[in-house]
């Protein structure tokens, strides 16, 4: 399967538009399977780029209010409390209201950064994701 072929195959069926919270979950989990159920007897491994295109027709705001709802970051958390070794990411926070975005690869902090609040924290993750969708 080709970047080519998948987007032809959308197109011919005339890119139909998903629900908000289908495109939500392509946009934070690439979750392929929404769209392979478009086009039975075809199947892709990942998203191209030119099909987030087609697909992403909600607003950030939308896709903001979506995301908070998700509880994306809580898992993230939640993950990295159920087994603190593991690679990944979560959100720390401080007691002055500030957060901290926490990487982790093979047992090592190989990235923080700071926000002033929860809010920007969101901001930063609805920003990530939705501009995958629309460069």
């Amino acid at each position: 399967m080709s970047t080519d072929e998948a987007y032809l195959k959308h197109e011919k069926i005339g890119f139909p538009e998903l629900s908000a919270e289908d495109q939500c979950r392509l946009l934070i989990r690439g979750d392929v399977k929404i769209l392979n159920n478009l086009t039975p007897g075809y199947r892709m491994r990942f998203i191209p780029t030119g099909l987030f295109q087609k697909y992403i027709t909600i607003s950030r705001e939308t896709f903001k209010s979506l995301f908070e709802s998700s509880g994306y970051i809580e898992q993230l958390n939640e993950a990295h409390r159920d087994h603190p070794k593991r690679d990944g990411e979560w959100v720390e926070p401080f007691g002055d209201g500030r957060f901290e975005l926490k990487v982790q690869e093979r047992g090592s902090i190989v990235h923080g950064q700071s926000f002033p609040s929860f809010d920007a924290v969101v901001d930063y993750y609805v920003s990530m994701f939705y501009n995958k969708a629309i460069r």
